[in-house]
């Protein structure tokens, strides 16, 4: 994945988790569906856990499945949620 497209993908994790505050979280394929085609945002949800890994690394956001927060994002199997750190 290259810089720009990294940097894009988490521009737009860390506006929507903003926009939706620490008590609501967003799924991963918003952001996808707001950054890639029809087309493409299902190939490109790879690349959107693998930013929100970094974000949640940084300490920038939380990743959470049913309910409770995941410190591998990458591993975890089922829906994810992102949410704003408090």
């Amino acid at each position: 994945m290259t810089a720009s497209k990294r940097k894009k993908i988490a521009d737009a994790i860390l506006a929507q988790v903003e926009e939706r505050g620490s008590l609501k979280s967003i799924c991963p394929s918003d952001v996808a569906r707001a950054l890639f085609s029809a087309q493409e945002w299902r190939d490109e949800m790879e690349s959107v856990r693998e930013v929100a890994q970094d974000l949640s690394d940084q300490g920038l956001i939380e990743v959470t499945q049913k309910g409770k927060q995941i410190k591998n994002v990458l591993e975890a199997h089922g829906p994810i949620r992102l949410r704003k750190v408090n």
